[in-house]
């Protein structure tokens, strides 16, 4: 897997994740970024369109988190697109 890319966050921006507790991908919604220190650094809240609960659910996660979700998404996109062509 390559570095995590560097991004500029901003409300209302998506973004394709797949985060540690899920099997999939989902699309991801940019609701607001922190930047107060709070021990964690810079925070962003997002929210995604469940699949199976269908609402939106709502999180808080370390920017730095986020970033590794989207890379994590890349990298099961490059599988997929390399298993379909085996």
């Amino acid at each position: 897997m390559q570095g995590i890319p560097e991004i500029n966050f901003k409300p209302g921006q998506t973004y394709r994740v797949k985060p540690s507790w899920s099997l999939d991908t989902h699309k991801i919604h940019i609701v607001s970024v922190i930047d107060e220190d709070i021990g964690m650094g810079t925070c962003i809240v997002y929210r995604l369109f469940g699949k199976y609960k269908q609402w939106w659910h709502y999180y808080i996660e370390s920017a730095s988190m986020v970033k590794l979700y989207i890379a994590f998404a890349k990298e099961k996109e490059k599988q997929k697109v390399k298993n379909e062509k085996a």
